[in-house]
C-alpha cells in the first residue's frame, strides 16, 4: 500500500506539472491531482493574446479596433498534505488598444492575483476527484483608466475536477475534466465554466489539447460592451493545443496556442504562450 501511495503521489506530481506548466494554468483551468506533502510546483508562463475582430451580443462575429495583452502569471503550488494543496498566482498584465482617433492607448501592471486550496476528495490509482477553493483578490486593476487591468473586487470560485491517466507500453494517456461555478460580488454576474483537457505522454514530449468555455449569467447582458481585460459578464468558448518538453527529472518548457471560436460580448482573440516550470 505504501509503494502504491508513491506511485500515485510521483504520478500526481508528473501529470500536474505538466498541466499547470506545459497547457498553462490559464489555459487548461484547474487539474484534479493534488502534490505530494512538502513538495513544490513554480511555473512562469507567458501569453500574448491580440484581436481585431469580436463576438457581439449576439454572438455574431464583427470588426472592432484592435487590442493585444501580454499576461505573465507566475504559479506557485505546494502540498500541506498529500490531499491538501494550496497555489497562489499573481497575474501582470500589458495592455494596448486602438482608439477611434487612431492612436494607441496602453497600460501595465500587476493587476490581481488567484489564490487557491484544492482537496482531494476520492482517489484511486492514478484517479482522483478533487474540489477546489479560490479567491481573485485584486492588487492594482487601475479601473477607471482608459485601459483597466482588471475591476475592483473579490471574487469567490469553486470547482470540482476529475483526471484520470492510463499507462501503456510506450506512451500514457491522460485526461482531466473541470466544472466551475465563480461568484462576483459586485456589478459584473456570476459565471459558470466547464473546461477539459487530454493528452499524451512519449518519452520526455507531451502533447495536450484544451477546451474551455465560461458563460456569464447575465440577464440583460452589457449591451455591447464587451471584455478586455476587466472581466464584465460574458460568454466564451476557446480551444487550443499545448507542447511541452521535460530538459531532467524537475524542470521542463512548454509552449501552446488557442483560439476564442465562439462567445458573446467578448473579443475574438488568438493565443501564444511560452513557460516555464521546476518541480522540487
Amino acid at each position: 500500500m505504501h509503494d502504491q501511495h508513491k506511485t500515485f503521489s510521483r504520478a500526481a506530481r508528473v501529470v500536474s506539472a505538466l498541466v499547470v506548466g506545459g497547457a498553462l494554468a490559464a489555459e487548461a483551468g484547474a487539474a484534479a491531482w493534488t502534490r505530494a506533502e512538502g513538495t513544490s510546483l513554480f511555473s512562469v508562463p507567458m501569453v500574448y493574446s491580440t484581436a481585431d475582430e469580436s463576438f457581439n451580443e449576439d454572438g455574431d462575429r464583427v470588426d472592432r479596433l484592435k487590442f493585444e495583452i501580454m499576461e505573465v502569471v507566475p504559479t506557485y503550488e505546494y502540498g500541506v498534505t498529500d490531499e491538501l494543496t494550496f497555489g497562489l498566482q499573481p497575474r501582470y498584465l500589458s495592455v494596448e488598444e486602438e482608439t477611434a482617433e487612431g492612436d494607441t492607448v496602453s497600460n501595465e501592471g500587476l493587476a490581481e492575483a488567484e489564490v487557491y486550496v484544492r482537496k482531494n476528495l476520492w482517489r484511486k490509482d492514478d484517479a482522483a476527484f478533487s474540489t477546489q477553493f479560490g479567491l481573485k483578490v485584486p492588487i492594482d486593476p487601475q479601473e477607471d483608466h482608459r485601459v483597466p487591468l482588471g475591476r475592483d473586487q473579490v471574487d469567490a470560485e469553486v470547482n470540482l475536477m476529475y483526471g484520470n491517466r492510463h499507462r501503456g507500453e510506450s506512451a500514457t494517456f491522460f485526461y482531466n475534466v473541470d466544472v466551475g461555478y465563480r461568484k462576483r460580488f459586485e456589478e459584473p454576474d456570476d459565471q459558470a465554466s466547464l473546461g477539459a483537457f487530454a493528452g499524451v505522454s512519449v518519452s520526455k514530449w507531451t502533447f495536450l489539447a484544451t477546451a474551455d468555455s465560461t458563460v456569464g449569467l447575465d440577464s440583460p447582458r452589457f449591451s455591447s460592451d464587451e471584455v478586455l481585460t476587466a472581466g464584465r459578464s460574458f460568454t466564451r468558448h476557446k480551444a487550443g493545443v499545448a507542447l511541452s518538453y521535460r530538459l531532467g527529472d524537475s524542470f521542463s518548457v512548454g509552449a501552446n496556442a488557442s483560439r476564442t471560436w465562439a462567445g458573446e460580448s467578448v473579443g475574438a482573440a488568438d493565443y501564444v504562450g511560452v513557460s516555464a516550470f521546476a518541480l522540487w
